[in-house]
């Protein structure tokens, strides 16, 4: 475990202080929702901590598994080290909340740990 939000789950594999892959569980916390994740999530990214965003693909609401979901798949740059990551981000509507799961990674482990993140990502269900 790593630290993260309050009420939140997240797990990083770091090397010599590098992320080499992180995953972060987190409950719906503010205006997150599904209609319109993608511009929320690339917003939040560029309030948060980085300095660029690129949206690659996007996904609105669907029904997936038995579950609501909306996702954005992004690639941004820290504004802090200028890192890159790669990401998958969805938010999860389960049957009493909602939840947002972040994998991510830098785009030359993606090869490497991508696969686990995405299966992690497929197969999450928010309560």
């Amino acid at each position: 475990m790593t630290k993260g939000d309050p009420d939140s789950y997240s797990v990083a594999l770091v090397n010599r202080g590098a992320y080499l892959a992180y995953l972060n569980v987190t409950p719906q916390e503010g205006d997150e929702q599904l209609a319109g994740w993608a511009s929320f999530r690339v917003s939040h990214l560029l309030d948060d901590d980085a300095g660029s965003v690129q949206e690659d693909a996007s996904e609105g609401s669907r029904a997936f598994l038995g579950r609501h979901e909306s996702c954005v798949i992004d690639d941004y740059v820290t504004k802090v080290g200028r890192h890159r990551f790669h990401e998958i981000a969805c938010i999860v509507s389960g049957t009493r909340h909602e939840s947002v799961i972040v994998a991510a990674a830098p785009p030359s482990g993606w090869g490497q740990f991508g696969p686990t993140l995405e299966r992690a990502v497929a197969s999450y269900q928010a309560r």
